[in-house]
């Protein structure tokens, strides 16, 4: 009985593997090759393609465009144009100054909520003795527990600016990914 259900075994791998071996792979590869053949057709001039050496000058001269072709498996080509029409030192500069002004607003945002939330806290552990006006005065809890939410509103409202400077600093240095901007030049 066992022969038998390998002879069985056998015979089904044999009909899968002739089943699978169908003239479809054949017309899949022939019309990937048409596909292939009408895209070439379509390209009007042939396309210049840079060495490392035209990189290194365009790069020196710091004036010019550069057109980067990449290209993914299975994917059409893409063409990338990279502008650089400022000398590298001023664009080095640009590119520093606007990450250092970015850096300088998170620091700022950053100390003026440590000031505030400590203010609060003084504010609330405030223990000095009332004067005479303020000891009469039947709403002066309300009016302190005011106050306080007065600052801790401002406190959320500086956290708020301090993350939209994280997320413009965060999408600064996306943009300089995409700009092939090395890392150096945010520091």
């Amino acid at each position: 009985m066992a022969g038998f259900s390998r002879r069985l075994t056998w015979a089904l791998v044999a009909t899968f593997v002739c089943v699978s071996a169908s003239p479809a792979q054949d017309q899949s590869l022939a019309g990937a090759a048409k596909r292939e053949k009408a895209r070439r057709a379509k390209v009007s001039k042939p396309v210049k393609v840079l060495t490392e050496e035209d990189g290194k000058e365009i790069a020196t001269k710091g004036t010019g465009s550069l057109t980067a072709l990449t290209s993914a498996a299975g994917s059409d080509t893409e063409v990338v144009q990279v502008s650089t029409e400022a000398p590298i030192e001023v664009r080095k500069a640009e590119w520093k100054k606007r990450a250092d002004d970015l850096r300088a607003r998170i620091a700022s945002y950053e100390a003026d909520i440590t000031q505030k939330i400590a203010d609060v806290e003084a504010f609330r552990s405030d223990i000095a003795p009332l004067s005479a006006q303020e000891a009469q005065d039947s709403l002066r809890i309300q009016k302190r527990e005011q106050q306080i939410a007065e600052m801790n509103a401002e406190v959320e409202k500086q956290r708020a600016n301090l993350a939209g400077a994280r997320k413009a600093m965060a999408d600064l240095e996306t943009e300089a990914r995409q700009n092939s901007i090395p890392a150096g030049w945010l520091r």
